[in-house]
């Protein structure tokens, strides 16, 4: 099941056509688990962002949803850049702010260059 997993995540990195990416699956599954796992092996850095351990992200959604701003800030908040194509940028527990789910529309209309991924948050 892993293998099947990370081979669609390798063929989603690779894929010209690529949008921001929710992975699917029943809570409590290993999703963000797989997540990480694959950005540690397929990229050259991993900026993890979790809303629920830090309520204060939802902040940087709020003024507007330009996707470069809020690369440059998050890029900030870490210490280190966001790099497009080299860096995961994956959003946890992003149920807690709809306004990041509705920006990942936004990185796909205006920054289709960062791979942004989130687990699915229906089940919340």
């Amino acid at each position: 099941m892993r293998r099947v997993a990370y081979d669609r995540l390798s063929e989603w990195k690779d894929s010209p056509r690529r949008k921001p990416l929710i992975v699917e699956g029943v809570r409590q599954c290993g999703k963000t688990y797989l997540i990480r796992e694959f950005g540690r092996d397929s990229y050259g850095d991993v900026a993890y962002f979790n809303f629920e351990d830090d309520r204060s992200l939802s902040s940087h959604f709020d003024s507007d949803l330009d996707p470069h701003r809020i690369v440059s800030e998050l890029s900030l908040l870490r210490g280190k850049p966001i790099i497009p194509g080299e860096t995961l940028v994956s959003f946890d527990e992003i149920q807690f702010c709809g306004r990041a789910l509705t920006s990942l529309k936004c990185f796909c209309e205006n920054a289709p260059e960062h791979h942004a991924v989130a687990p699915d948050p229906s089940w919340a």
